[in-house]
C-alpha cells in the first residue's frame, strides 16, 4: 500500500511540472503608447507596464485559459482578451511571471530585464513543441580615430564605427587596433532589452622629437636610419619607445644619442656638436679672385672655416699667370694663408695707320700715335681704337698672345662731313653727356663732331640740363654746360671763366630757337551714327542713322625743343566724305525717305602731349558740310531738293601710337539745310501715336576713326 501512494504521489508531482507552454520572445514597443493612453496602477501607486501576448499554435477558446500570477514583488492588475492577444497590466520592476493553463501546465518566466512604467511590452508563448524563437540584439563598437581596425571575436569586423547583431545573453570578446595608439579590448554581454554600445577613446601611443644642434643649426637630422630633416628640427607623431638620433653637420664631428620617447610628450634632444674645423684668412692681389680646392671663394680677401687635412689655394687674375700654395691645416687656431700675386704675362702691339698721326687707345687708354710699338700689353682680348681728326675712327678688337708680337696696319677713311674735335666741361666732374639722345660719356670728355647744330644733355642725380650748340669752323673747341645752382671744380679756372661767357650767350641766343614744328598727314577711316534735331539736342531725334566714312587729315603740331614742356599746340584740317540717309514719314502717313552725301571740312585747334609711347590729344573746330547730292523721296516719287550747306562745331578726342591715330568726335549743326522745297513741308515721324513735324533741320554725328601717319 506504502509503494502504491508512492508512486501515484510520483506520477502527480511529474504531471505538475510537465509544460508546454514556451515564451518565444519578449520586446520592447516603444512605438505603442497604449500602456500611456490608457494608463493603470498597482496598490502601491506605481504605473504598471503593458504585456501584449500573442500566442502561436493556440486558438481562441484555449487562449483564455491561460492564468497570469506574479512573484511577491509582481502584481497583475488586469488580464484582458481582446481579438487574437492577452494584455496583462502587471508591477514595473524585474518580475518573475508564472504562466499556468489546464491543458498545457505551468511555466516560469524570469524577466530578461526590469520592466519599464508606462511602456508596452511584446510577448510571443506557443504550446507546440517545434516551435522555438531566439531573441537577438546588436553589439555598436566606436573608436575615435578614423583608421582603427575593429575586431570581435578575433575577427575583423571594419574601421572607427561597426554594428554586428548577436543572440541575447550571449558574451563576446573585442579588440580595438589603431597605429600609434594603444590597443584597447574586453569582454561584453549581449542585452536584452536594448542595443550594447562601446565607445572608446583610444590613448597616444606616440609622442614628439624636439631636436637642435649647439653651437650651430642646420645639421642633418636621422631618426632611426631616416633622414628627418635639419635643426631645429620638430618631428611629426613618433612611436613611443626608444629611438637612435643621429646628426651631421660639415665642419663638425657627428654626434649620435639613444632617446625615449613617452606617450603624447615630446622630448627635448640638445646635440652638443664637437667643432672640426679651422678659421682661415687667405690673402692675394686685391683685383686677384680666390679660389680653395677649385671653388671660387672670393676676391683679394677671403675668411671662412676650413675642414683639416691639405688644401690648394689659388689666386686667378686675367692676363695673369695663376699662383697657387697647398697648405696642411693642422689645429683648432686660426691660420692666415698668404698666396703670391698673380703674375701679369705680355705681349707686344706694332701699330701702323694711313695716314700716320692717329691716337691710339687700348681698353680707352691713350698710348701714343701711330706708327709705334707698345710693349708690355697684357695678354688677352683687348680693344683697339684709332682717332684722328677728320677720320672716321677705328674700333676693333685684338688678342695679344704672350711674347708676340701683333701687326695691325689700318687705313683710316675720311668722314664724309668736314668736323673737328671739340672739348665738353660741366660743372662736375663725372655727369653723363648725351649727343642728340646717344650717350657718349662722362665729363670732362674729348668728341669729334662734324660741322652741324647739336643738341647736347648733361645728367647728374636725376636732374637733367639741355643745350644746343652749333659746331662750324670758327666756334669755340670747348663747350661748358653747367647747372647754375652749383659750384664749378676740377676745371681750369681760365677755361671755366670763358665757358661759362660762352654758355649765357648761347643761352640767350637759343632762347628765340625754342619752338619746333612738327607735321603729319595721311588717311582715315571710320564708322558714324547720326540723327536729326527737332528743336533740342539729346532730347528729340528722328531716326538714327548709321554709315562708313572715310577721308584724309594732316597735323602740325607746334612744341618747345627742351624738356620743359609736355605738350605741344595742335592745328588739323581733314576732308572727309560720307552719306547719310533718314526714313521719315509724311503727315499724311505718306512713306518719306531723305538722303544726302556730305563733304567735311573740320579745322580743329588743340593740344597734344608729348610723353611717348601714347600722346593724348584734344582739339575743337569749326566744321563746313558741303552738300555734294540731296533727294527726298516720297512714296516712290524722288525729287531733287535745294538743300544747304551747312556749318557746325566739332570736337575731337585723339590719341596716337606711333604712326597709328584713334580719333572719337562729336559734330554738333549750328546751321539748319533746310531749302525752299515743298517736299520739306509735312516732313517728320510718328512717336506715341502722335506726329511730330521736323521743325530746325540740324543734323548731330557721333563718329570713331582709324588713321596712318604716313610721316
Amino acid at each position: 500500500m506504502k509503494k502504491f501512494l508512492i508512486s501515484i504521489l510520483f506520477v502527480f508531482a511529474t504531471l505538475l511540472s510537465f509544460s508546454q507552454i514556451k515564451v518565444l520572445s519578449i520586446e520592447p514597443d516603444e512605438a505603442d503608447l497604449t500602456a500611456r493612453i490608457n494608463p493603470k496602477q498597482d496598490r502601491n501607486g506605481f504605473d504598471c507596464a503593458l504585456l501584449r501576448i500573442t500566442t502561436v499554435g493556440v486558438n481562441g477558446e484555449q487562449r483564455r485559459k491561460f492564468r497570469f500570477t506574479g512573484d511577491m514583488a509582481t502584481q497583475i492588475v488586469d488580464v484582458s482578451f481582446p481579438s487574437g492577444e492577452i494584455w496583462v497590466f502587471l508591477s514595473p520592476g524585474r518580475s518573475t511571471l508564472t504562466i499556468t493553463h489546464d491543458d498545457f501546465g505551468r511555466e516560469v518566466f524570469e524577466m530578461p530585464y526590469a520592466l519599464k512604467e508606462k511602456t508596452c511590452y511584446v510577448m510571443e508563448l506557443t504550446t507546440a513543441e517545434n516551435v522555438n524563437r531566439i531573441m537577438t540584439n546588436y553589439l555598436v563598437i566606436k573608436a575615435d580615430q578614423p583608421h582603427a581596425v575593429i575586431y570581435i571575436d578575433d575577427d575583423f569586423v571594419g574601421e572607427k564605427e561597426v554594428y554586428k547583431s548577436f543572440v541575447a545573453g550571449e558574451e563576446h570578446t573585442w579588440r580595438i587596433e589603431c597605429d600609434m595608439y594603444h590597443t584597447e579590448s574586453g569582454k561584453v554581454k549581449i542585452g536584452y532589452s536594448e542595443k550594447t554600445v562601446i565607445e572608446k577613446k583610444l590613448r597616444p601611443a606616440y609622442g614628439f622629437l624636439n631636436v637642435t644642434s649647439v653651437p650651430e643649426s642646420g645639421a642633418l637630422v636621422f631618426v632611426d636610419g631616416k633622414k628627418m630633416g635639419e635643426t631645429p628640427y620638430m618631428s611629426d607623431k613618433i612611436a613611443s619607445g626608444e629611438h637612435k638620433v643621429l646628426v651631421m653637420k660639415e665642419m663638425y664631428e657627428s654626434m649620435e644619442k639613444m632617446v625615449k620617447v613617452t606617450d603624447d610628450n615630446t622630448t627635448e634632444v640638445i646635440m652638443e656638436m664637437k667643432a672640426d674645423f679651422v678659421n682661415v684668412t687667405v690673402t692675394t692681389d686685391k683685383q686677384a679672385d680666390i679660389y680653395v680646392d677649385g671653388e671660387k671663394k672670393g676676391q683679394g680677401v677671403w675668411k671662412g672655416k676650413m675642414s683639416k687635412g691639405n688644401h690648394l689655394f689659388e689666386a686667378k687674375r686675367y692676363s695673369h699667370r695663376t699662383t697657387m700654395r697647398t697648405v696642411e691645416l693642422m689645429t683648432e687656431n686660426e691660420v692666415n694663408v698668404t698666396i703670391p700675386d698673380p703674375v701679369p704675362v705680355y705681349g707686344i702691339l706694332n701699330v701702323e695707320s694711313e695716314p700716320i698721326e692717329a691716337k691710339i687707345y687700348l681698353d680707352g687708354e691713350l698710348k701714343g700715335e701711330t706708327p709705334a710699338v707698345v710693349s708690355n700689353v697684357l695678354i688677352g682680348s683687348r680693344n683697339l681704337r684709332l682717332v684722328k681728326e677728320g677720320f672716321v675712327p677705328v674700333d676693333k678688337t685684338i688678342i695679344i698672345k704672350e711674347n708676340e708680337v701683333l701687326e695691325v696696319k689700318e687705313k683710316m677713311q675720311m668722314e664724309e662731313l668736314p668736323g673737328k674735335s671739340v672739348k665738353v666741361f660741366t660743372n662736375k666732374d663725372g655727369d653723363k653727356i648725351y649727343v642728340d639722345g646717344k650717350y657718349k660719356g662722362t665729363s670732362p670728355l674729348e668728341l669729334f663732331l662734324s660741322y652741324k647744330e647739336y643738341l647736347f644733355k648733361v645728367e647728374r642725380n636725376g636732374r637733367s640740363v639741355m643745350q644746343m650748340e652749333n659746331i662750324q669752323p670758327g666756334s669755340d673747341d670747348v663747350i661748358m654746360i653747367n647747372f647754375e645752382d652749383e659750384k664749378y671744380d676740377n676745371v681750369a679756372d681760365d677755361m671755366k671763366k670763358t665757358a661759362v661767357v660762352k654758355n649765357k650767350k648761347v643761352i640767350d641766343r637759343k632762347k628765340q630757337q625754342k619752338l619746333h614744328l612738327d607735321f603729319g598727314c595721311g588717311p582715315m577711316v571710320g564708322l558714324h551714327v547720326s540723327g536729326l534735331d527737332n528743336s533740342d539736342i539729346l532730347e528729340d531725334y528722328a531716326i538714327m542713322d548709321f554709315g562708313f566714312a572715310f577721308g584724309v587729315f594732316s597735323r602740325f603740331v607746334i612744341n618747345r625743343i627742351d624738356e620743359s614742356d609736355s605738350f605741344g599746340f595742335v592745328l588739323q584740317p581733314e576732308l572727309l566724305y560720307y552719306n547719310t540717309k533718314y526714313d521719315l514719314a509724311m503727315k499724311n502717313y505718306d512713306n518719306a525717305t531723305l538722303e544726302f552725301s556730305s563733304l567735311s571740312v573740320p579745322l580743329l585747334f588743340g593740344f597734344q602731349g608729348e610723353e611717348k609711347p601714347l600722346k593724348l590729344r584734344a582739339a575743337v573746330g569749326p566744321v563746313f558740310q558741303l552738300l555734294l547730292d540731296q533727294k527726298v523721296e516720297v512714296e516712290n516719287n524722288t525729287e531733287k531738293t535745294d538743300f544747304k550747306n551747312m556749318i557746325g562745331l566739332k570736337i575731337n578726342l585723339g590719341s596716337d601710337w606711333e604712326r597709328i591715330t584713334v580719333d572719337f568726335s562729336f559734330n554738333i549743326g549750328l546751321t539748319d539745310f533746310e531749302g525752299d522745297s515743298g517736299f520739306i513741308d509735312g516732313l517728320g515721324y510718328h512717336t506715341r501715336g502722335e506726329f511730330v513735324e521736323i521743325e530746325d533741320m540740324n543734323q548731330y554725328m557721333l563718329m570713331i576713326t582709324l588713321g596712318y601717319k604716313f610721316f
